[in-house]
């Protein structure tokens, strides 16, 4: 079944492969494609039809708009605030034709069966934090939002407490702006360099510091009024700007001052041992209110999270004291007021950390500064293991563990020092928990007299509860949660205190069962960690088991599959049935069937299931994970007679977005599944398509011009895939800004999306991506990074900033979405190329990927000892099997080898050399390994025997020693003679040589023949 991951999947295999053909149409959803020519009196019929729906047209068309700037360059000088007014820059319709910014749904609840999961971690937790350990599902989002954000100036910081305000961005919740009650005004985040507030639906929200300023931003607010902007240099170096106090923050709604926000540096520490955080937010009046709300590791406060609200002296110091259990693992918002609007910035604890489930040490210290961890057996001469961590971005937090998975014992002592010399010392001791859902009791063992802090928390919907206690004598602890219901799938959290505040920290679980069916996986939980358990899968009458060992962090059995093939699972179905055992606990579950229908008009989603439970679901908007702000909610309700209600809370729901909906039964196990809303997406490279409302609905796509002149016309129905609909009919050249697309299906549910300006071009050499789009947030995807980034009709984006080294060989994506979520992308690709030799026989060729379509080639060769040769242009495409974006070029025997320079101009500016570098070595057929030399760095290698057989192994590390050493025996490889191996090495910037060492056979063969007749002595 194809889905919409899958789709996008295949659209970067279809990058690969080249436009082939028929490729697109056979294999991307095999539908059955009809052209029309829609009369132009039927077309304007139609699209009256829909006009009662056009309910959310935004004032003069502002996201279909480009900003007055002088120049064309995002680096340009703008001379007057006025220029910033937004300007329509594809006029719309004539008035009597409807804007076609629809959604238009049917209110009929109907489910689909194509969900699409988007996991959060991996299928080992490996070194994520035991409190992200997967076997409470992708729900436990703790780590924070988009790993593309990251600090822009590094903060001086002393002892391990970061610097204030010099990080960057990361991933707030929704409640952000009712945390501390901030509902009026706009917000400036000085960690997380931005700004955000609440303005009209469709306001168009600018901010600069002044004519000529050095940073900028804009947004455009969302049907609830929500906006929110990253602030950027307006420089032209797509970095983000980094906001300190005193920065005069201009901000404009729709071209009109509103407000100049001066925000204020805050000072102080969050202190553990005293449970308070004493600061000061200097230029405050006495008397003035500041919320100080605690966040813990990598996530913002949620609304439950433990929060006072304190005055500030004439000085602005302000004391916010505690009744808490304040821990390393904490830090703390500080929210005050600058007139209407507000300013945040953030303290934290020094010199403290806390080892959890005895593997990982966490703790906070400058951005980017280095944290060296050692663990020892006896201190100070005998040592367990030594490792080291950075801080990161937004709040200097850093997590160490072994990649190996060393789990460190009572007994030891665990010192960290950070850059400046400064060191904290623990002292690793007993800690271990039971948790007791029936009698809501949590009970382990500890230091004897400890004063415990025990927490529990739904990480999706952001509930948290605290309870004190203390051990007895001999360390054992009971903590009573009766008021909290405690259920299975809830972490716990145990921890107590050395002297000076550094902790012992677990992160625990009682037992659970989660089914994913997207991906047809289970994961869960057992009732201790490092017990062995066993999951069974009942499907289609048969039984199928796996086991495993569960995880220090939160008891995790990681997710665990049930293959039928080498490239294929079972596919999980609602009404099989999943058991988890330990030696000590059991559990089973049906896997629930359940439907979802998406109202984006009335920000509802309904549903049903065919079992007795409630629904917790995380909403989100397309690429939540790249947004800092409003990118998801999360929401629950009960099952009433097999259906449930969803309404999110101030939350626009629309196109793009979905959720990430689990099911609980009585017992508390979860069906886990993702359910799209309905979507209209733009790919001009290969076609239009999107996610429809009812399943199966057979659906019309009609491109129009500006003035509602139909232009042409496709049809998809494909029972194969039911909620997806795609054409490949409209492309290319056929998708002019200006113009529309529209989707309308039998049962009448039509949405649309009109063209906007759209350009991409990228770099590889200085990093940086650059290009036009409407004002407001673009989505900026390059290689495997992404961001949102604002645009004033340009915008800019520097990767390697961001920590992202863009590479030749990468392709490139904007996503743009109109007010109603309906998306459309410009794709760029930069060109990449391989130089391939056999070091035995000479044999070498080089072919080159994401080539300019008609543009011609010119390659050099330049040899150490022969010289320069520089070979006839030619034209991608120029082999069978190629692509028109493709190229294959056989060479002499002996052209390329070690040493020798391959240079390829495709054109356009895009030029790249290759100095090609030397691997060799031998393969022992005895050991199955394989043994040589190879530069620094990390390799890919290939074996093929000769019958065809082919086996990779990746990500193959060699040291400063350079050398290659490779197990193929332990990876189930016997070499025999004739064997072909290749290594493949990624030089800096993204191209690659490949090394072919062949294993030679001998070729001998044995042949008997008779003749007839007799022997006769001679």
């Amino acid at each position: 079944m194809l889905t919409k991951r899958s789709l996008f999947i295949f659209l970067a295999i279809f990058i690969a492969v080249g436009l082939v053909g028929v490729g697109l149409r056979a294999i991307v959803i095999q539908a059955r494609l009809s052209h029309t020519e829609l009369p132009a009196e039927e077309a304007h019929a139609a699209l009256q039809a829909i006009a009662p729906l056009a309910d959310r047209e935004l004032p003069d068309q502002p996201v279909l708009a480009s900003v007055v700037n002088p120049g064309d360059s995002p680096a340009a000088e703008v001379e007057n605030e006025a220029d910033l007014v937004v300007q329509p820059a594809v006029q719309a319709p004539d008035p009597a034709m409807p804007p076609f910014l629809l959604t238009g749904e049917d209110s009929q609840a109907v489910g689909y069966e194509e969900p699409v999961v988007h996991p959060v971690f991996p299928d080992s937790a490996g070194d994520l934090p035991p409190y992200a350990a997967p076997e409470n599902g992708p729900e436990m989002d703790l780590l924070g939002g988009s790993p593309a954000f990251r600090g822009g100036a590094i903060g001086t910081v002393s002892g391990f407490a970061r610097a204030s305000g010099s990080a960057s961005m990361g991933d707030l919740p929704l409640d952000l702006q009712r945390l501390a009650g901030l509902s009026s005004g706009f917000t400036v985040d000085l960690a997380y360099n931005l700004v955000l507030g609440m303005a009209n639906p469709g306001d168009v929200i600018s901010i600069t510091n002044g004519v000529g300023g050095n940073f900028f931003g804009i947004a455009i607010a969302d049907k609830t009024g929500f906006f929110w902007t990253p602030v950027w240099w307006t420089d032209g170096s797509g970095q983000q700007y980094d906001l300190v106090g005193s920065d005069d923050i201009h901000v404009f709604v729709q071209g009109i001052e509103q407000t100049t926000l001066t925000p204020i540096d805050a000072t102080g520490e969050l202190d553990v041992l005293n449970d308070q955080v004493v600061g000061q937010v200097p230029g405050l009046d006495a008397g003035t209110l500041v919320t100080v709300t605690l966040g813990r590791w990598y996530q913002y406060p949620t609304e439950q999270m433990p929060r006072v609200i304190t005055a500030v002296d004439g000085s602005g110091n302000f004391t916010a004291a505690f009744t808490n259990n304040l821990g390393p693992h904490n830090f703390a918002q500080v929210v005050y007021p600058l007139g209407a609007s507000h300013g945040i910035d953030y303290l934290y604890p020094a010199n403290v950390f806390n080892l959890d489930s005895f593997y990982y040490i966490f703790g906070f210290t400058g951005v980017g500064e280095e944290v060296v961890a050692t663990v020892y057996i006896t201190s100070p001469t005998d040592v367990r293991w030594t490792g080291s961590g950075q801080g990161s971005w937004p709040h200097g937090a850093f997590g160490i563990s072994d990649p190996e998975g060393m789990i460190f014992e009572p007994g030891d002592t665990i010192v960290i020092t950070d850059s400046a010399g400064i060191t904290a010392s623990l002292s690793v001791g007993q800690l271990t928990a039971s948790i007791d859902v029936d009698t809501d009791e949590v009970t382990g063992l500890s230091k004897p007299n400890a004063i415990m802090r025990v927490w529990t928390e739904n990480p999706r919907l952001g509930t948290y509860t605290e309870v004190s206690t203390t051990a007895d004598g001999d360390g054992n602890y009971t903590t009573d949660f009766s008021g909290q219901d405690l259920k299975n799938y809830y972490p716990v959290y145990p921890a107590y205190a050395d002297v000076e505040g550094d902790e012992m920290l677990l992160s625990a679980a009682a037992g659970s069962i989660r089914v994913i069916p997207d991906d047809n996986t289970v994961t869960g939980s057992g009732d201790a960690p490092g017990v062995a358990y066993t999951i069974t899968l009942q499907h289609s009458g048969s039984f199928y088991t796996q086991t495993g060992v569960t995880e220090p962090g939160l008891n995790a059995t990681g997710k665990v599959t049930f293959p039928i093939s080498p490239t294929a699972n079972i596919d999980i179905q609602p009404g099989d049935v999943v058991t988890l055992e330990t030696s000590t606990w059991s559990g089973a579950m049906t896997v629930a069937d359940i439907s979802a229908f998406f109202d984006t008009e009335a920000d509802r989603i309904t549903g049903t299931v065919d079992q007795s439970g409630w629904v917790e679901a995380r909403v989100e908007q397309w690429n939540s994970g790249a947004y800092v702000t409003g990118g998801y909610v999360g929401i629950s309700s009960t099952v009433v007679s097999s259906e449930f209600t969803l309404l999110p809370d101030d939350f626009d729901l629309r196109g793009g977005g979905g959720a990430n909906l689990s099911f609980y039964d009585a017992d508390g196990f979860a069906t886990q599944v993702y359910f799209d809303a309905p979507q209209v997406y733009v790919w001009p490279l290969w076609g239009v398509g999107g996610v429809l409302q009812t399943p199966g609905d057979p659906v019309t796509m009609t491109l129009y011009e500006a003035d509602g002149t139909p232009v042409y016309t496709a049809t998809h129905n494909e029972e194969a895939t039911p909620r997806l609909f795609w054409t490949s009919e409209i492309r290319g050249d056929m998708l002019q800004p200006g113009r529309w697309v529209t989707a309308t299906t039998a049962s009448g549910w039509t949405a649309g999306v009109q063209l906007p300006e759209l350009s991409l071009t990228a770099d590889p050499d200085d990093d940086l991506v650059w290009g036009q789009a409407p004002p407001g947030l673009v989505h900026v995807q390059a290689g495997n990074w992404n961001l949102f980034v604002p645009s004033d009709g340009n915008f800019n984006a520097d990767t390697g900033w961001f920590g992202y080294d863009l590479s030749w060989g990468d392709w490139n994506n904007i996503g743009w979405q109109d007010p109603n979520g309906h998306l459309v992308n410009q794709t760029h690709f930069i060109p990449g190329f391989a130089v391939s030799y056999n070091v035995e026989n000479g044999d070498n060729s080089f072919w080159g990927w994401n080539d300019f379509e008609g543009s011609p080639i010119t390659v050099t060769i330049d040899d150490p000892y022969i010289g320069q040769t520089i070979l006839p242009s030619f034209y991608p495409g120029n082999c069978d099997w190629c692509s028109q974006t493709d190229f294959w070029l056989p060479l002499d025997p002996g052209t390329l080898g070690p040493d020798v320079a391959v240079t390829v101009d495709f054109g356009n500016g895009y030029v790249d050399t290759v100095n090609i570098v030397d691997i060799n070595g031998t393969p022992d057929v005895e050991n199955d390994t394989f043994s040589g030399t190879a530069p620094a760095g990390t390799l890919n290698a290939w074996v093929q025997n000769r019958h065809g057989d082919r086996f990779e192994i990746y990500d193959i590390v060699v040291g400063d020693d350079t050398n290659l050493t490779v197990d193929f025996g332990g990876n189930g490889w016997d070499i025999t003679y004739g064997d072909t191996f290749g290594f493949i090495y990624r030089v800096p910037g993204g191209n690659e040589v490949e090394a072919v060492i062949p294993l030679p056979y001998a070729d001998v063969g044995m042949w008997k023949w008779n003749t007839g007749g007799q022997a006769y002595p001679g």
